[in-house]
């Protein structure tokens, strides 16, 4: 159907075509539902393409879609998609996919991808990637994902499995296997290969690390106690331990 009009589903003008139905361009003061749009599909409150919707999809309310193909969707409250989402989803308070995401996933409160994430994903309180992110992902609050290339940036916790690239956070940031910089009050890494910056920097496999803060710890690093005397004869002992580029 190229145009449909409607109030609801039950009266729309794609309905006259059958159940099965894809829209070139749906307008519905309320709410619309078909199989799939090619251009845009637009309501007053909620948004429903069964398969698929490509173009823009906007509601008041709520857009769900079962994929998104070379799309926008924008939901007052939430957008979510049931498969891939190829393009981008705007949620004023959640952004949902259940697929790999490539473009844009923003929210007010949560942006949550259950897939991986190619693009940009923003979150105003958290972002979730289960699966891999490769670019940016940025929360107010705090940021998770299964491993990251790109920048992580989170105001309070940064976490990821692993970490190729630069990781911040307000408070803390925890990785598994890190390639490049953790910048934060708190750094956590399993294996470290990089640069921690921060008040406090623990790792399990620090021989590659270079810890900048006032607490550096490496569970394999080096242990050394000393001691000496000086000219005035005052003795003294200290503990040494750090990486192999840095020392305490």
């Amino acid at each position: 159907v190229p145009i449909s009009l409607g109030m609801i589903p039950p009266l729309a003008v794609d309905r006259l075509a059958g159940r099965r139905v894809v829209v070139g361009v749906g307008i519905h003061a309320v709410a619309g539902a078909s199989d799939g749009s090619r251009y845009a599909s637009i309501s007053g409150a909620i948004d429903t393409k069964h398969e698929f919707a490509a173009g823009a999809q906007i509601a008041g309310a709520l857009v769900i879609a079962g994929r998104v193909d070379d799309g926008l969707q924008i939901g007052g409250a939430a957008a979510l998609s049931r498969g891939p989402t190829d393009g981008g989803q705007i949620g004023g308070a959640l952004a949902f996919s259940l697929g790999d995401l490539a473009g844009l996933q923003l929210a007010g409160a949560a942006a949550v991808t259950q897939g991986n994430t190619t693009g940009i994903q923003i979150g105003g309180a958290a972002t979730y990637t289960r699966g891999h992110s490769e670019g940016l992902q940025l929360a107010g609050a705090g940021a998770v994902t299964g491993s990251m290339r790109g920048l992580q940036l989170a105001g309070g916790a940064a976490v990821a499995g692993r970490l190729e690239g630069v990781q911040i956070a307000g408070g803390v940031n925890v990785a598994g296997d890190v390639r490049g910089l953790q910048l934060g009050t708190i750094n956590v890494a399993r294996r470290m290969r990089g640069v921690q910056l921060g008040v406090v920097n623990l790792s399990e496999d620090g021989d590659g690390a270079v810890p900048i803060g006032v607490i550096n710890y490496s569970k394999n690093g080096p242990l050394a106690v000393e001691g000496w005397v000086d000219s005035s004869r005052v003795s003294a002992v200290g503990l040494r331990h750090g990486t192999r580029y840095v020392h305490n």
